[in-house]
């Protein structure tokens, strides 16, 4: 993400910011390093990855994998 953001990204969807919003605002704001690490460390701790697993499971076709960038 934060490498989006340096890029001249405008925004993301991200499951973390329902969690941290700051952490995105961090990012998007260049403060991003600090905000980087610990987004990291959050996806290592919360259970997103089972998550989309589990409704990929109860939902037919559901995507798994990321998406690339739009534009």
């Amino acid at each position: 993400m934060r490498d989006a953001f340096a890029a001249g990204a405008a925004g993301c969807v991200s499951a973390i910011a329902n969690v941290r919003p700051e952490l995105l605002c961090a990012l998007r704001d260049g403060d991003g390093a600090e905000a980087q690490e610990e987004i990291l460390e959050l996806r290592g701790r919360l259970p997103f990855g089972r998550l989309k697993d589990a409704v990929a499971q109860a939902v037919s076709g559901y995507p798994t994998g990321y998406r690339a960038p739009l534009g």
